[in-house]
């Protein structure tokens, strides 16, 4: 290093340097406050070095001063720095999301056209180049590394952002866990256009089209022994298929309309089991198991965490990772490992799993769903409602149990026990009565508006605890 900055203090050169505050608050989100790494600092955020007495606002400065320091130490404390490469990921980790990635270099343009200088060095001229222009939505690794833009791919802007620094913005408000905004405990979804004559040529054409450019898991519900194939109607297939492209592509422009015979809604579509996806501003509390994005990735030992994960949590585990499986996309080892890593977690941190596979893992509490991919979780919030289940603290009789399943599952319709069969997320344990459970509750749900009782033959009994486990999730209507 002493040769290289004895050049550059010879020829007056910039020693140039990468800094990510990003990075460094994500590995150390117990620590470094986030308002400190997006300009925004609080007093009480603000840190005193202890051997320089100096006052740090921000974490970018704090960076910067540490390489000043180091190199006053070798005796080039003179070289001027440039930063080569800086900014926020719009997408792909914890605290990675437009909002955050715009406030950032909002922030980073106004305080280096104004105020270059860092607490140690409060005359200098840093240039900066920011990182970078265009998202780069087929580069490997990390999730993050593809949503460093400040432009979609399809050259339409990700966030506003003058680099000058000479332009306002209204302050960004919080962002939700899909780094949007939504009108509070609303979601907004996108169905066929009512009040206005069914073209059903231009329904069944934009049908295709969801289906068709939104990949095999846009429109997985709605094909036979799908969660939303019932009712097999044109208009609630179409209804489904718009929404699930709409929500999966509405951040790279996607808009609402298929050629006029769509209309957004605030009114959930979702009924019995099948649930329409949506971005909603209403936080989901819970804790999840991700791989940690702070870290190297050896993808060696991510592969085989993931093939643990699988193999030993069984085929529902990984179900929804599987082409066509509502997790497949995206399809890259990062965001497969996740959700394997977590879908393993929850089933089995009862029985003394930990999240670590490795060291690879960390919990996290931010949601890592995407579109109509969930991650399972246990949630603090307690879930209200009412479910249908096996009666227990009676002798089974077995020949009742299973009448009863198969009329359950023979009279709702193939969707009320898709998820028991094999491969499904509620196959396992595959026993009768718990099968039997959650037939019985699907069924309930279901057709419970219609006249159904929970019953079954004496054997069935309504309850407020929610039975679902680990990635089985039991529908409900709330009490």
């Amino acid at each position: 290093m002493k040769p290289l900055l004895k050049f550059l203090q010879y020829t007056r050169s910039y020693f140039f340097i990468d800094a990510y505050p990003y990075f460094a608050w994500v590995a150390n989100q117990d620590t470094i406050p986030l308002d400190y790494a997006l300009f925004q600092s609080q007093t009480s955020d603000n840190f005193v070095d202890p051997g320089s007495k100096l006052i740090y606002t921000t974490l970018l400065d704090q960076m910067l001063d540490a390489t000043v320091a180091a190199m006053h130490k070798l005796g080039y404390g003179d070289v001027p720095l440039a930063i080569s490469e800086t900014g926020w990921p719009n997408g792909g980790g914890a605290g990675a999301n437009v909002d955050n990635a715009a406030t950032y270099n909002r922030h980073l343009a106004l305080r280096m056209t104004k105020n270059p200088g860092t607490p140690a060095r409060p005359w200098a001229k840093i240039p900066v180049f920011v990182f970078s222009l265009y998202n780069e939505n087929l580069k490997p690794g990390a999730a993050t590394e593809r949503y460093w833009g400040m432009f979609y791919p399809n050259g339409t802007s990700v966030y506003e952002v003058d680099l000058a620094g000479k332009h306002y913005y209204p302050p960004v408000p919080p962002p939700d866990d899909d780094g949007n905004h939504h009108q509070t405990g609303k979601g907004v979804w996108c169905v066929v256009a009512t009040g206005k004559p069914v073209n059903e040529t231009t329904v069944l054409a934009g049908l295709n089209y969801a289906c068709g450019k939104g990949g095999s898991a846009t429109c997985a519900a709605i094909q036979p022994g799908g969660a939303c194939f019932e009712p097999n109607t044109l208009d609630a297939h179409a209804s489904y298929a718009f929404n699930s492209y709409w929500q999966k592509f509405k951040k790279t422009g996607a808009t609402c309309s298929f050629n006029g015979v769509a209309e957004t809604t605030t009114k959930d579509p979702s009924h019995g089991s099948c649930k329409f996806s949506t971005s909603s501003d209403q936080t989901v509390k819970g804790k999840w198991c991700v791989l940690d994005s702070g870290k190297p990735v050896n993808e060696t030992a991510v592969e085989a965490s993931l093939n643990y994960a699988c193999g030993q949590g069984g085929k529902a585990t990984c179900a929804a990772i599987q082409p066509g499986g509502a997790c497949f996309e995206p399809n890259t080892l990062d965001a497969h490992a996740s959700y394997a890593f977590n879908s393993y977690w929850q089933k089995f941190k009862k029985t003394g799993a930990t999240c670590s596979f490795n060291g690879l893992a960390k919990e996290t509490m931010t949601d890592p769903s995407h579109g109509s991919c969930k991650f399972p979780t246990s949630s603090d919030q307690t879930v209200k409602g009412e479910w249908c289940v096996l009666r227990t603290g009676k002798p089974v009789n077995e020949t009742l149990v299973e009448a009863g399943l198969n009329y359950a599952c023979g009279k709702g319709g193939p969707a009320t026990c898709a998820a028991i069969q094999p491969g499904g997320a509620c196959f396992e344990p595959n026993t009768l009565d718990s099968h039997a459970s959650y037939a019985f509750n699907s069924y309930w749900q279901q057709f419970k508006k219609t006249g159904a009782t929970c019953s079954f033959n004496g054997i069935a009994v309504k309850t407020a605890k929610d039975p679902s486990h680990g990635s089985c999730k039991y529908p409900t209507s709330p009490k």
